[in-house]
């Protein structure tokens, strides 16, 4: 194991080869993705992160199938506030940056695929599912991992409860330990947010673009993280 500071982008960085210490500055932070991240939509363009709108369709995955899936809302978003990233670079040059507690897929030494929290991913062990030139999906190394603090952050909510973001797989849960279970309980919103569309409450500009006028976290998933925390915290990965 070796690491060493960098200052290339940023003077508060910090890149680690093989095992990485745990990070304890802003562990209170927003779990999402930086907001220089992107994600493909239905069209082929690329959009900011932070610039969806509830009802667009982005690149998501099904556990066996790329498929364009809506995004329902913003579960987390400022443009201003700071927070601590893990970014993860590949052999394949992907990169992504995430907080700490957020789920990225990664492979099993079985080859199979599961979800862990950004700050347990290890260089010369863990390997990303990235979308290669061909457009396949592929497995590729993590090679380094850098810590770095950056200004902006944003938590689509997608009906898959996955992404890709820079074409790096990810779920669109933090906190938790099971993807699944996460899914599961989001499945209220997932309801709602149908039978909202076949009212047509989802229908006008105005909704949509009042979704993400505010910075801060969603008061569904404030509620639904609150709720775990008070009743079933053994769930969340949570430092106090």
């Amino acid at each position: 194991m070796s690491s060493n500071s960098t200052n290339s982008s940023s003077e508060k960085a910090l890149v680690c080869v093989g095992f990485c210490p745990q990070v304890s500055l802003f562990q209170k932070a927003p779990k999402c993705f930086s907001s220089d991240s992107w994600v493909k939509l239905a069209d082929g363009q690329r959009q900011n992160i932070g610039q969806l709108q509830p009802g667009e369709k982005i690149l998501t995955y099904d556990s066996s199938n790329f498929l364009y899936s809506e995004m329902i809302l913003m579960l987390h978003k400022s443009t201003r506030n700071e927070a601590l990233f893990y970014t993860l670079q590949t052999k394949s040059n992907h990169t992504i940056s995430l907080t700490g507690e957020h789920l990225i897929a990664v492979a099993t030494e079985e080859g199979s695929m599961k979800y862990i929290a950004a700050k347990h991913v290890r260089t010369n062990r863990d390997s990303l599912y990235v979308i290669a030139a061909n457009g396949m999906l592929i497995r590729s190394p993590v090679i380094q991992v850098t810590y770095e603090i950056k200004t902006g952050y944003a938590a689509p909510l997608t009906m898959t409860g996955t992404l890709f973001v820079n074409d790096v797989l990810a779920s669109v849960f933090a906190h938790v330990y099971s993807h699944t279970a996460a899914q599961v309980a989001m499945t209220p919103v997932r309801w709602y947010y149908t039978g909202s569309k076949l009212m047509s409450l989802f229908s006008s500009n105005e909704n949509k673009q009042s979704e993400n006028i505010h910075d801060g976290m969603h008061w569904f998933a404030q509620a639904m993280f609150n709720y775990a925390l008070q009743l079933y915290p053994s769930a969340l990965d949570f430092e106090a």
